[in-house]
Parts: C-alpha cells; sequence; structure tokens
C-alpha cells in the first residue's frame, strides 16, 4: 500500500500569480467545461463541465445538496483534484482555506491561529473578536495559550471551526475559501461570524 502511495504521480503546482485588482479581474477562474476527477485513471469525473469566474472583492456562495459537488468544488480550487489536459484553475494572488474538517495541531490555540505568521496584538485582537472566540479563551485554562491535544480534542467542534476560521483570517491573503464553515456552530455564533469575519474583517 505504501508503495502504490508513494509511487503514485504528483500533482502540478499552481503557478503563484500577483493578486486581482478589485471588481477588474477574476480572482478565481475555471477553463470552460472543465472536468476533475480523484483518480489518475480519470474514469468518473467528480465535477463534469465546470465553467466559473469569481471577481476579485465578491463574495460568492456555494448552494447545494449534500454529495452535489461542494466540497469537491473547494478541492479543485486549491489543486487537491485532478484536471484533463488544457483544463486548470487559476487563482490570483495567495489563498486561505478553512476545510469543513478543521485542522487543528498539537500546540497552543495562538500557535493554531498564527500558523507561522508574526503576531500581531492588534490585528489577532479583531480576528479573535470577529470569530466570536473571546468568550471561550475566558473558560479555556491559560486563554489562548491552552494547549490543543491532538486533532483538538479538548475543544468542541464549534471551537475547532472557529480556530480554523481565524487562522485563515489571519494570514491576510488575497482569496479565503470556507468549506461550510458555519455548521458546527449556533445560530447567534453564526450570525455574528457573518457579520463581523466575512462582512466587515474581510
Amino acid at each position: 500500500r505504501l508503495r502504490t502511495f508513494l509511487t503514485k504521480p504528483s500533482l502540478e503546482p499552481r503557478p503563484n500569480l500577483p493578486a486581482a485588482r478589485v471588481g477588474e479581474e477574476n480572482a478565481v477562474s475555471v477553463s470552460p467545461r472543465s472536468n476533475f476527477f480523484w483518480d489518475t485513471e480519470k474514469q468518473f469525473p467528480l465535477l463534469r463541465d465546470l465553467s466559473l469566474s469569481f471577481k476579485s472583492g465578491t463574495l460568492n456562495m456555494i448552494i447545494g445538496r449534500t454529495g452535489s459537488g461542494k466540497s469537491g468544488l473547494c478541492n479543485a480550487i486549491i489543486g487537491d483534484l485532478l484536471s484533463e489536459k488544457g483544463e486548470r484553475v487559476v487563482v490570483r494572488g495567495r489563498l486561505a482555506y478553512a476545510p469543513q474538517v478543521a485542522f487543528i495541531q498539537n500546540m497552543t490555540v495562538r500557535e493554531n491561529i498564527l500558523f507561522g505568521r508574526p503576531f500581531d496584538p492588534a490585528f489577532y485582537d479583531r480576528v479573535v473578536d470577529a470569530c466570536a472566540l473571546r468568550s471561550d479563551f475566558d473558560v479555556l485554562p491559560g486563554g489562548d495559550q491552552c494547549e490543543i491535544g491532538a486533532k483538538g480534542i479538548n475543544l468542541s467542534g464549534g471551537q475547532r471551526q472557529r480556530v480554523a476560521l481565524a487562522r485563515a483570517c489571519y494570514q491576510q491573503s488575497d482569496v479565503y475559501l470556507f468549506d461550510d464553515s458555519l455548521s458546527a456552530v449556533d445560530n447567534h455564533v453564526a450570525q455574528h461570524i457573518f457579520r463581523h469575519c466575512i462582512l466587515n474583517l474581510l
């Protein structure tokens, strides 16, 4: 199994392009009628005849039933799906991604949010408040210096999602991609995040 995994071909890295001008250029675009696949045999496309573009400086939402390909579209945009020859996804600028299942490392809450970037106290506080994490810091032992266990074992599902959302926001990227990042939070918390984080901070 290891040999099969390690000998699979690597995905081609996406070229780094400058950020798009707000309202003038597409921040994300997919070649017309593109097909995307999970496996190298390319027999059954996960996404078929896909054509889309998102202007810079706009908020776009993809809505559909479970299993309709919303997470697959996110995987195509971040470059984790295979495409046919000549078909490609173009992302202009730096991309920050918060997946549906939050990725949490065994380190402090603050280190999970900073994710290697320098600590900017003023902006950090704005991100924490926008992502509704301030009340969680008040109850966690040590606040944002609380050590998180493997896979976020000592955080609730909503806390893990909000930490992952705060991490994406703190990267100060050009394109933000959120895969159902409000699914594990209460309705009033979701409204707070949408108003203060997505519509204001970003």
